[in-house]
């Protein structure tokens, strides 16, 4: 409690830094500051395990429509296939009717069936590149969520190494403090005031024995009791002075 007052005294007179130390020390004090920094990185786990979160849903997204591409990659090959079969078959029936290879390059029905067959294989080139960027972007996502993953696991274990070390701070402290106080008792036994104080109690009683002395020789020369004393001498005199007389 003291060492609290003395803080805020610090304070209050413009001492901080002495204030600040002096607040540090109380374990109430010290146990706020750690619950704020536990707090602190409570929240940046929090914030890394959302984005974690985040870019694992972008993942899964990607998947999704990597499956998709993939499938309409798949159409748009088979079209092509199917577009140079019924080229092929065209072509070899009109091989057959004697038709020249001009004559069969502008058919109306090769004409479509080319048609289809390069509409398919342009699609089928897009699509092929966006499954490209599509597989850039979920291995990127892969790298960085095993990255925060195991930032994730250092920070949790961060964060438990910063609560034990709340716990074992305060309880050095107050040992720190309780040995502070035990030294500074021991350091004052070396000029503790009792043995004065009973030196002076014991000088004391031998004065007020002495005045007791002084007064009780000073009783028997007291001016009153030898003024009686002769009185009672005189008496005596004159009694032995008159019980003469009388014998003559």
């Amino acid at each position: 409690m003291f060492k609290y007052l003395k803080a805020l005294w610090y304070f209050v007179t413009g001492r901080w830094a002495a204030a600040a130390e002096a607040l540090q020390g109380n374990k109430y004090v010290m146990a706020a500051t750690y619950d704020a920094a536990i707090d602190k990185k409570g929240d940046r786990i929090e914030t890394v395990k959302n984005a974690v979160a985040k870019m694992m849903s972008l993942e899964k997204q990607g998947l999704d429509e990597l499956k998709e591409l993939t499938a309409k990659a798949d159409k748009f090959s088979r079209i092509k296939q199917g577009a140079a079969a019924k080229a092929k078959e065209r072509a070899t029936q009109l091989q057959n009717m004697g038709k020249t290879k001009e004559e069969i390059l502008k058919d109306t029905e090769m004409l479509k069936h080319q048609g289809a067959f390069q509409d398919a294989s342009s699609s089928h080139d897009q699509v092929q590149e966006t499954i490209k960027k599509r597989t850039a972007d979920i291995d990127a996502y892969k790298s960085n969520i095993a990255t925060y993953k195991v930032q994730l696991q250092n920070m949790q274990r961060g964060l438990m190494s910063l609560k034990s070390e709340k716990e074992e701070s305060i309880a050095k402290t107050q040992i720190a403090n309780e040995i502070e106080s035990v030294n500074s008792i021991l350091a004052g036994i070396e000029s503790d005031s009792t043995d004065k104080d009973l030196a002076a109690a014991r000088a004391a009683v031998k004065a007020a024995e002495s005045r007791a002395t002084i007064t009780a020789e000073l009783a028997g020369t007291d001016a009153t009791l030898a003024d009686q004393e002769y009185e009672g001498y005189a008496s005596a005199v004159s009694a032995k002075s008159e019980f003469a007389n009388m014998l003559g």
